[in-house]
């Protein structure tokens, strides 16, 4: 049996969401976009997402504290830091 999967894509571009719609379409439910971690963080408690990916490049005060506030709304939520070679 394939595990469903749902997913929150916290990034400025689409390339992470198109990425993994085309490698590993088969085991996603959904996928939700959000474009700053604002919008991202209010779509956690109605998602549930079991996968988050998070651009880094994306302004934030802290990203600890962003990774602290997704862990207190769903503390078995896995997170995959993104960081765009290019930029750094």
């Amino acid at each position: 049996m394939k595990e469903c999967l749902r997913i929150l894509v916290i990034d400025k571009n689409l390339e992470t969401e198109n990425f993994l719609n085309k490698t590993m379409k088969d085991y996603i439910s959904t996928i939700e976009t959000a474009t700053c971690i604002e919008d991202g963080i209010e779509k956690i408690p109605g998602l549930n997402p079991d996968l988050i990916f998070l651009d880094l490049g994306l302004p934030a005060k802290n990203f600890q504290e962003t990774i602290n506030k997704i862990k207190i709304i769903n503390p078995y939520t896995v997170i995959f830091l993104l960081l765009d070679n290019d930029k750094y």
